[in-house]
C-alpha cells in the first residue's frame, strides 16, 4: 500500500477520475460551444438582413434586459431547487430558442422573431449561471473542485475558440445561419443528456419544476414550451397550417 507523502505531487488528473465530472466537462463544452455559434450566427443574420450597425448593438441590450430582471429569481430558484435539475431546465429553453432561430432562418421570418427569442436566450443564461457554476463545488472536495475548475477554465476557453469557428464554417459551407442554429441547439442537448444521465447530480423527480406541480405535469411542461416556439412560427407564418407533406414545404420556400 502506497503512504501519501508532503514530497508526492498532486494529480493533475484527480477530478477527471470522477466520471460525472467527465461529463459534466464535455456537456459545457458543447453548450458553451453553442452559445458561442448562436452569437456568431445571430449578428451574421441580423446584418445580412438589415445592414445596420444598431441591428447588432441590439443584441446584447435584449439579451442583457432578461438577465438583470431575472437575476434575483434565478438565483433563488438555484438555492431553493437541486441546481442540477435548474440547468437542464435553463439548458432546455436554450434548445427551445436555438430551434426557433433555426426555423426563422430556415423559412426567413420576421426579424422581430429573432429579437424575441433573443429574449428568451437571455432568460436561460440567468437561470444557467447561478446553477450551472455552483454544481460541482457540492460534490467535490475543495481540492478536487479546484483541479476541476483548472480543467473546465481550459475547456471554457478552448470552446470559446471552437465554437465561433465551427458557426463561421457552417454559415460559410450553407450560405446561411440555419444549420449554425441547428448544431447549436444540439450542443445544448449534449448537455441536457450528459447531466441528465449522471446519478450524482440527483434525482430528475426532485427538481424544481416535479417538485411544484409533479414529474408528469413537468414534463408535460416541457412539451409547451417547444409548442411555444411552433405557435411564434404559426404566428408570423399562417400560411404554413395550409402546407401539407414536408416536400411541398421545400418548393414552397423557393418560391
Amino acid at each position: 500500500m502506497k503512504v501519501s507523502t508532503l514530497t508526492d505531487p498532486p494529480d493533475a488528473y484527480a477530478a477527471l477520475r470522477h466520471a460525472f465530472v467527465r461529463s459534466f466537462a464535455i456537456g459545457r463544452f458543447a453548450a458553451i460551444a453553442g452559445w458561442q455559434m448562436i452569437s456568431v450566427a445571430v449578428g451574421w443574420q441580423l446584418y445580412e438582413r438589415t445592414g445596420d450597425p444598431w441591428a447588432l448593438g441590439l443584441v446584447g441590450a435584449v439579451e442583457l434586459a432578461p438577465v438583470l430582471f431575472l437575476m434575483v429569481v434565478a438565483g433563488n430558484a438555484a438555492d431553493r431547487y437541486p441546481r442540477r435539475n435548474v440547468a437542464i431546465f435553463a439548458h432546455a429553453l436554450l434548445t427551445v430558442a436555438a430551434t426557433g432561430l433555426a426555423l426563422v432562418s430556415w423559412l426567413d421570418g420576421p426579424t422581430a422573431a429573432i429579437y424575441s427569442l433573443l429574449v428568451l436566450i437571455g432568460a436561460a443564461r440567468a437561470f444557467a449561471s447561478p446553477s450551472v457554476n455552483t454544481i460541482l463545488p457540492q460534490l467535490l472536495a475543495p481540492a478536487e473542485f479546484a483541479n476541476a475548475n483548472a480543467w473546465l477554465s481550459s475547456t471554457f476557453q478552448l470552446a470559446a475558440i471552437i465554437g465561433p469557428a465551427a458557426g463561421g464554417l457552417l454559415i460559410a459551407a450553407s450560405g446561411a445561419a440555419t444549420l449554425a442554429f441547428a448544431v447549436a441547439a444540439a450542443g445544448q442537448l449534449v448537455f441536457i443528456v450528459f447531466i441528465g444521465f449522471s446519478n450524482e447530480f440527483g434525482a430528475f423527480e426532485s427538481g424544481a419544476t416535479a417538485a411544484l406541480v409533479g414529474p408528469t405535469l413537468s414534463v408535460v411542461g416541457g412539451g409547451f414550451a417547444t409548442l411555444l416556439v411552433v405557435a411564434v412560427v404559426h404566428a408570423a407564418w399562417p400560411q404554413l397550417a395550409r402546407i401539407g407533406p414536408l416536400h411541398t414545404l421545400a418548393g414552397y420556400t423557393q418560391e
